[in-house]
């Protein structure tokens, strides 16, 4: 009998002398808000968080891990901020825009994922809106009504307008007088316009650069062999 009950007793020994298992502590990442990137190719958008516990009282303590996610093309996370501590603690999380290339308008939705020593993960998510990159083209675009080459002095009309795609790239409608299409790339900060190298009506086309003034253009231009200059207004 005594053995029985020795036996029955043994369970709720064990029982009792197990450790109960540590609870992580909850927390939550405070500061997160939408905003807006200016797409020009050198935007940036900053957001100041702070990790803390929601009780302040908390005596335990472990590691918060931050990570981001559904970044757009060409828009990069700055890897010096601080993605992890005890907390609370605080970290400025940076995005960076390529300045190679320009991020596709739009309204992205950015990912923002906290997780705990003891794998506790929470999701949190914030607006980033990506608009349509400003031009400085104006005074570029337009009709031209007097154009004419050094090499043939023919007049002829043309026509510029803006890439809808590409910053500053613009399209002349009857580059020298060719019925032809053919593109430039507009430097903004030196107000210079160069012809990339490109064929045109069966001819290597290739271009100095442009002076511009009160939407007149005035630019030097490799037609094949030949250099001449090109007068619109």
């Amino acid at each position: 009998m005594k053995k029985l009950t020795l036996l029955l007793l043994m369970p709720l020994f064990f029982l009792g002398c197990s450790k109960k298992k540590m609870e992580s502590p909850e927390f939550t990442v405070y500061g997160l808000q939408g905003g807006t990137i200016v797409n020009n190719g050198y935007g940036s958008f900053a957001l100041w968080l702070t990790v803390d516990y929601i009780n302040s009282s908390e005596t335990t303590h472990e590691q918060v891990k931050l990570a981001v996610s559904g970044l757009p093309q060409h828009l990069y996370l700055d890897t010096t901020w601080l993605h992890s501590g005890y907390p609370p603690y605080n970290t400025k999380l940076l995005l960076r825009a390529d300045p190679s290339a320009l991020i596709m308008p739009g309204t992205y939705y950015i990912r923002l994922t906290a997780t705990s020593d003891h794998m506790v993960t929470k999701t949190y998510q914030f607006r980033l809106l990506i608009p349509y990159p400003p031009s400085c083209t104006a005074g570029l675009v337009g009709k031209y009504y007097n154009c004419h080459s050094y090499c043939s002095e023919q007049a002829y009309e043309d026509s510029v307008y803006a890439d809808p795609l590409v910053m500053n790239k613009v399209w002349f409608t009857n580059f020298n007088n060719t019925g032809m299409p053919a593109y430039g790339l507009y430097d903004c900060s030196t107000n210079a316009l160069k012809i990339p190298v490109q064929l045109v009506d069966g001819t290597i086309y290739s271009g100095g650069y442009l002076i511009m003034y009160d939407h007149k253009l005035n630019f030097p231009v490799n037609i094949g062999s030949d250099q001449c200059v090109i007068d619109m207004y």
